[in-house]
């Protein structure tokens, strides 16, 4: 797909409309990147499975029962999903700027393209840090859908961006509006997820 945002007259209004409501985040407190302590019994499973990017560039873990496949169509997007919800990892190759991968991160749909859906608000937007070793920006948000997507129209969409010296790795991961609000044991999962992806070590 043809990635762009469409928040904003233009590309350039809408990066500029996302740096100034960026937020600085030391690490510590980049908390859906951070996997927390989790004590007593849980409703769903851990990730505990790995899996490696058909480009070798990193891997990630999932809980047991998840299905990890490639996307028809999209050779570079990995899409892991359960019952949880789905999170796809996606490599834009090339060093086309921080902000602007984050933002050709934020264009992708769980569907469709960006004229079949629409933003509905920000949850929070442009948080920076580090993650995996690398510069993070991350923003979460809620989208609707022209058509129902498995029996819901409003998603809860996240983006983490992770950038490298020559490419951005996107973790997105979508679940269900209502789900996401009413069950933390989805919550969590999902954001182990997203915080598993792992680099390996350079020379």
């Amino acid at each position: 797909m043809e990635p762009r945002l469409d928040i904003g007259d233009s590309r350039g209004e809408a990066m500029r409309q996302h740096r100034e409501r960026r937020s600085l985040l030391p690490l510590a407190l980049l908390s859906a990147l951070a996997l927390s302590a989790i004590a007593g019994e849980r409703a769903v499973p851990v990730p505990t499975v790995a899996h490696a990017h058909p480009s070798g560039l990193f891997s990630f873990r999932t809980p047991a029962r998840w299905a990890v496949e490639v996307v028809p169509g999209h050779k570079d997007l990995l899409q892991a999903s359960g019952d949880e919800g789905i999170v796809w990892f996606v490599v834009h190759p090339g060093d086309n700027g921080y902000d602007s991968q984050h933002v050709n991160c934020m264009s992708e749909r769980l569907v469709g393209k960006m004229a079949q859906s629409t933003v509905l608000g920000y949850e929070y937007d442009f948080r920076e840090g580090a993650a995996a070793g690398r510069r993070a920006l991350d923003s979460a948000f809620l989208v609707t859908y022209a058509a129902p997507v498995r029996g819901q129209a409003v998603w809860r969409q996240r983006n983490v961006t992770l950038v490298g010296a020559k490419e951005a790795v996107c973790v997105i991961a979508f679940c269900p509006a209502a789900t996401w609000k009413s069950s933390k044991p989805t919550r969590r999962t999902l954001d182990e997820v997203v915080g598993s992806i792992t680099f390996p070590a350079q020379p």
